[in-house]
């Protein structure tokens, strides 16, 4: 228990609520990490380490409004248009890190279903009801 003045929020208001923010999660994803570093090949080819799932769930995604929602990376000869999102998950799931990648599996918006993202941060807050990965949407996963 913190020291200090009378507490306005009861100690167990995240626990209470988290069940609501749970059910906002409308979509369903998969969350992967590298196993390795990958390996190179004799002839110089280098062959991406397989991917491990760390989360298989519900989740809820949005564009990240409050901050630069889009970026123009140049792509070999073209550029790519990269969008960045907030993605929820249930709170209690596994640690996420950055670099983990999302795909969204099933969504009402049949346009997010097989996108890919990479998570670039981890939120966190003092008060918990879901966990909030911001991420940026990704073309190819190596």
């Amino acid at each position: 228990m913190l020291n200090g003045p009378p507490r306005t929020i009861h100690p167990l208001w995240s626990e209470h609520h988290r069940s609501t923010a749970s059910g906002t999660l409308t979509s369903h994803c998969t969350l992967t990490r590298a196993s390795g570093a990958g390996t190179t090949g004799p002839d110089g080819t280098w062959t991406p380490a397989s991917r491990t799932t760390v989360y298989d769930g519900p989740c809820r995604v949005i564009v990240a409004q409050t901050i630069s929602g889009e970026k123009v990376q140049p792509a070999a000869a073209a550029q790519q248009t990269s969008r960045r999102y907030m993605v929820s998950l249930l709170w209690d799931s596994a640690p996420v890190q950055v670099d983990d990648i999302v795909e969204i599996t099933q969504s009402h918006d049949a346009n997010l279903i097989g996108r890919r993202l990479r998570v670039s941060s981890i939120d966190y807050a003092s008060e918990q009801w879901q966990r909030d990965l911001v991420c940026w949407e990704v073309e190819a996963i190596t």
